[in-house]
């Protein structure tokens, strides 16, 4: 009887053979960290009620919803891959998936923004204006911060003003237009090797998360005060967010706006539907009634 390794193996034959890409890497450490204790069980033993105690499990180690999503995402791709290659004739089970909110609401306005630069150019405040220099630059391309905090010499072409995206969330490559002040900041970072990284930490790593300025930038702004939901939080994905609900409000078509996020499919890009100005104005179109107010 095939047993999880035995599928798992397969998985990563057919499908994890580049292990140079990100979202290979990714799978790899998640299967690791995750699911890899399930590896001596028979496929055909896996019920819809080990899946849940699974689902339990994940959530007893503290991991969000997205990630214990991901997980189990995983997992229901190793098992189809089995049936789908006669490993096994298994039916599979359905899987306890949980429901993930990630959608952040939260966008800046022009004037909030005005306010996050100027406090990060204040030299008296800081020292360098590295986080001042990010923000400008996610602002002006709405890149995701892996991508902003990965980009190298080789992915810019200021020649064409352009930036090149070789591995996005979802697999696929794109290019960002720059803007010249964007132009201009990555020309003030450019570094010697083709394949060195434009921004990194003082040890040559790439940064992973947002920066202590930026954090305390948004702190000494009071963006987040009172705020308890963490999806209305501004942290530094929130600049993502506002060029594409600045894009939306100027008019800009929704798969205009999706092509240059990145996104595959326009589901994700309909969340900025609402701030289209047809959709603002809609209501305008409603018949007036002659009452006495």
């Amino acid at each position: 009887m095939a047993i999880l390794k035995d599928a798992w193996q397969l998985y990563n034959s057919l499908t994890l053979c580049d292990d140079s890409k990100k979202g290979v890497r990714t799978e790899l450490r998640r299967w690791e960290l995750h699911l890899s204790h399930l590896e001596q069980r028979e496929i055909s033993s896996i019920k819809k009620l080990d899946l849940a105690r699974l689902r339990c499990h994940l959530e007893k180690k503290n991991l969000s919803p997205q990630t214990i999503y991901h997980c189990l995402s995983l997992l229901r791709r190793v098992l189809y891959t089995a049936k789908e290659y006669e490993l096994s004739d298994t039916k599979l089970p359905s899987f306890p998936m949980p429901k993930v909110k990630n959608q952040r609401y939260r966008f800046l306005s022009i004037d909030e923004a005005n306010m996050l630069i100027a406090c990060l150019s204040n030299r008296k405040l800081f020292s360098s204006m590295l986080w001042r220099d990010l923000t400008v630059i996610a602002l002006n391309t709405g890149l995701r911060p892996n991508e902003l905090f990965n980009l190298r010499r080789c992915h810019i072409s200021l020649k064409n003003k352009v930036i090149y995206i070789a591995e996005s969330k979802n697999g696929d490559s794109r290019y960002i237009k720059m803007k010249p002040v964007v132009a201009s900041l990555c020309h003030k970072y450019l570094p010697g090797s083709r394949e060195a990284l434009l921004f990194c930490k003082k040890n040559g790593e790439p940064f992973t998360q947002a920066g202590a300025p930026f954090r305390r930038a948004v702190k000494l702004c009071r963006f987040n005060e009172d705020i308890t939901d963490p999806l209305y939080k501004v942290v530094f994905y929130t600049l993502r967010h506002t060029f594409a609900s600045w894009l939306v409000m100027q008019g800009v078509p929704l798969y205009n706006v999706g092509k240059m996020l990145g996104h595959k499919t326009t589901i994700m890009t309909q969340r900025y539907a609402h701030l289209s100005p047809d959709y603002m104005h809609s209501i305008d179109k409603l018949p007036d009634f002659d009452i006495k107010i």
